[in-house]
């Protein structure tokens, strides 16, 4: 008996043995067999070479050079799989798995419009066939067995993972019955390694350290998580990291879900996009609370475009420290960051280039303060926010209309904002420039067009959406009273600000500087607060303007004080809008203008005092328009009047009180009344007499009038040739002797007339290129030329005197150039007192 005891037991193990031995010699021919019918249910099948191997000495599955086909393409390949565990822990209740390797797996995932294919099997057969064969009933594990076991693994490792996603939007079926004609967009996505370690599972806590080192289109991608989870609390620690990815490798995915929008499409998206942050995720029932100390999100070179319109950025950076968010459910319950941007070289424009919305050299803000609460009212603080080189409303397809606006920089200092109000401490803007060209409809021409740049089923969309109802608009409206704080604005260096109009027959062109500006404080919540405001600015070269006083902006009856001096406004500049209202044209003249002005609960009480040199007007026929004889007729009583009221220099000075309601303002003008009747009597008996003196011999000379038999001064001509505009030698020697007079006679003041002839127009053209500098437009009309070309002759000899000579600019008035077009007419510069 003793002698059969260990004898059954060597018996046993023999087979054991033998048992073992055959499961790891017949492994790979047993797995084909037991693979082969269920890979054939989706036509798939396993190549010859491929090996799957069993030991049951060790416990260990291998798997090499798995190959799967379908239909003789290759759908799936494995290099190889280990999986190693440890039986003797089982009995511990204890899953361990000494080793799990996967290498070199390759397949394919393809998301169609209606289904989705993984390594050649479409989820559509898959759930056929195994509705088909879950007809087997299995025995449910027990809840008390399933956690009782513990998977423990110390190190998973998936190596060279290589994964291709396609989409398309056709359907299964059709890409299966035509593949040449149907268009994938496809990525590559790499997994150089995945690395689990210190996984530990139960059925009521997990836990595992995450590696991962891969690349999505060639790009990077770098990330490694903690995972803690358990019955109460689910925790995710993270870092993440992608570098420079390529955008352009999602156009076709974004379109493809675009699909169902019309003119929605991206033409272009292009740029390389980064992306690092730590996160920390945490979940307790229903709550999610979200924690990153720092997300960085930077983009290079980026491009998006659509049918219509499309942008660029060089560079942008977006850095959002400190994220705090708590979600209860899909109620936010709290939301706090801060924020810091930075882009550089935006545009936004037309898809083809031709006109330009808006663009900006560099914007800039560190550390904005975000919080959200529970009921979405959120506030934000800002120390400052800083734009650089901006434009707005370029037509660049015609060079010769300049951007509607340009702002060199501009800086917003101190914001905190909330859903009622926004409280600012300081708006600074610098060298803000605007060109405003009405044409001849009265259309701003420098403006773009915006709806050349939506689609019209937009519009129609945008159309619809304006029929509001009226419980929106309810809620519209009760918006309208968020408040602004602005403690103070200031704009500086501001200008040339031009104006041109060329809706009337003769073209307006004006221009203004405004060299300082500021006004504040400003509340709209507080009806009595008083702002103060002060402006010093230009209007074409010698026009000074000062503006200066406060107001209360906000309160139900206008109350405030101005001072307004205008000094040296050049009139013949406004000669389009007068001629056209009343019938004549300003040949020439300069006002000047002193106001004081206090309004108190809109009650006007003020004066003004204005000074008129050197007034002269003609009818509308003497100027050669071609308004009505209604026109003509309403100027010369105006004219005559005006005429009375000169004094013995040809100036008009007139003191204006302001009385009445804002609504209704009296001006006193029965001074004005007894001074025309006054200066009308006196001009029956005065007469002038002027006398000359021969060291101005190039300048004046002695003229008799036979009608009035007196003797007057007159001016010689100073004579140019043909398209001439710059001072030469015989011109200097004249205006020395012209500044020798004007000092001598401190009081007299003269005006300056240019005249152009017709038969400079041919010399002018040929020589069109070298006067671009000073001005002359090639594209401007014939009279428009000749008209500049003769303003530059004023202007020059202006100059000259007013640098050399040390002469008051006001003393010099500069008239409406004009056109000589007899065949016997000279280029010339006319002088009269």
């Amino acid at each position: 008996m003793k002698r059969v005891v260990p004898k059954i037991f060597l018996a046993i193990f023999a087979v054991a043995i033998v048992l073992a031995c055959t499961v790891w010699a017949f492994s790979p021919w047993l797995s084909r067999q037991l693979l082969d019918k269920p890979l054939r249910n989706y036509q798939l099948s396993l190549q010859s070479s491929s090996s799957i191997r069993y030991n049951p000495f060790l416990s260990r599955l291998s798997i090499n050079k798995l190959q799967l086909n379908k239909q003789g393409l290759e759908t799936l390949t494995l290099d190889r799989l280990i999986l190693d565990v440890a039986p003797m822990q089982l009995f511990n209740q204890t899953l361990q798995l000494n080793e799990v390797t996967i290498d070199g797996l390759d397949f394919t995932v393809t998301q169609y419009q209606d289904d989705l294919e993984v390594a050649g099997l479409l989820l559509s057969e898959l759930n056929k066939v195994t509705a088909t064969e879950n007809t087997a009933v299995t025995t449910p594990v027990t809840n008390d067995t399933a956690d009782a076991i513990t998977v423990v693994a110390p190190n998973i490792v998936f190596k060279n993972i290589r994964l291709t996603l396609q989409q398309t939007t056709s359907k299964a079926s059709e890409a299966k019955q035509a593949p040449e004609s149907t268009h994938y967009e496809q990525h590559k996505i790499i997994i150089h390694e995945v690395s689990l370690q210190k996984l530990s599972a139960t059925a009521k806590q997990q836990q595992a350290d995450v590696s991962i080192l891969a690349s999505i289109n060639g790009t990077p991608l770098n990330s490694k998580a903690k995972l803690r989870f358990n019955e109460n609390e689910r925790k995710i620690d993270f870092d993440f990291k992608l570098d420079q990815f390529p955008l352009n490798t999602l156009q076709g995915s974004i379109n493809t879900a675009l699909s169902a929008e019309p003119n929605k499409n991206l033409n272009q998206l292009a740029g390389l996009l980064s992306l690092e942050l730590a996160a920390s995720v945490q979940q307790q029932g229903d709550d999610l609370h979200l924690n990153a100390p720092k997300i960085t999100l930077s983009t290079e070179s980026l491009a998006l475009g659509s049918e219509m319109i499309q942008a660029h950025a060089k560079s942008q950076t977006i850095v959002i420290n400190d994220l705090d968010l708590n979600l209860a459910g899909a109620q936010l319950q709290q939301l706090s960051a801060l924020i810091s941007h930075q882009s550089e070289g935006i545009r936004v424009e037309s898809a083809d280039s031709t006109q330009l919305l808006a663009s900006w050299q560099k914007l800039v803000f560190n550390d904005l303060k975000l919080a959200v609460k529970d009921n979405y009212a959120f506030s934000l603080e800002l120390d400052k926010v800083e734009l650089e080189a901006f434009v707005a409303s370029h037509k660049k397809q015609d060079e010769s209309i300049p951007p509607l606006l340009t702002l060199s920089h501009m800086a917003i200092s101190d914001i905190h904002a909330d859903a009622q109000s926004v409280q600012i401490e300081k708006v600074l803007m610098d060298g803000l420039i605007s060109h405003i060209i009405l044409d001849n409809q009265k259309t701003i021409s420098t403006l773009i067009n915006t709806a050349m740049l939506t689609s019209e089923t937009s519009s129609e969309a945008a159309s619809d959406s304006s029929e509001t109802p009226p419980q929106q608009t309810q809620e519209t409206a009760s918006t309208d009273s968020y408040q602004l704080r602005l403690n103070k604005f200031e704009l500086t260096n501001s200008g040339p600000h031009i104006f041109i109009d060329q809706s009337h027959e003769q073209t307006f062109k004006h221009n203004a500087t405004i060299d300082h500006f500021v006004i504040g404080p400003i509340d709209s919540s507080n009806a009595d607060q008083v702002s103060t405001f002060s402006l010093k600015g230009r209007s074409n070269e010698y026009t000074q303007i000062n503006l200066e006083g406060d107001a209360q902006l906000f309160s139900d009856l206008m109350n405030a004080k101005i001072k307004a001096q205008v000094k040296e406004l050049s009139l013949p500049q406004l000669s389009p809008y007068v001629q056209d209202a009343l019938g004549f044209e300003i040949k020439s003249g300069q006002f000047d203008l002193d106001l004081n002005l206090a309004i108190e609960q809109s009650v006007i009480d003020g004066k003004s005092k204005m000074h008129i040199r050197g007034l002269k007007m003609s009818g509308a026929s003497e100027s050669g328009d071609t308004a009505s004889l209604l026109k003509a007729q309403t100027a010369l009583p105006l004219n005559i009047a005006l005429g009375m009221l000169k004094d013995k220099r040809g100036n008009i000075k007139l003191k204006i009180p302001l009385s009445g309601n804002i609504d209704d303002p009296s001006f006193g003008l029965q001074p004005f009344i007894a001074l025309i009747i006054k200066r009308a009597a006196m001009r029956a008996t005065k007469r002038y007499l002027m006398a000359t003196l021969v060291p101005y011999s190039k300048v004046v000379s002695v003229a008799l009038s036979a009608g009035e038999l007196i003797l007057k001064i007159r001016f010689e001509d100073l004579h140019y040739e043909l398209a001439q505009s710059e001072l030469e030698s015989q011109h200097i020697e004249y205006a020395d002797q012209f500044i020798t007079l004007m000092q001598d006679k401190p009081k007299t003041q003269v005006k300056v007339c240019a005249v152009a002839t017709e038969s400079e127009w041919s010399t002018l053209q040929a020589n069109l290129d070298d006067n671009a500098d000073q001005g002359l437009d090639n594209k401007a009309n014939r009279s428009e030329q000749l008209k500049t070309l003769a303003n530059l002759r004023a202007q020059n000899f202006k100059k000259y005197v007013v640098t050399k000579g040390g002469i008051a600019s006001s003393r010099i008035l500069l008239c409406t150039p004009t056109i000589d077009k007899s065949d016997s007419g000279k280029p010339r510069l006319k002088i009269a007192i």
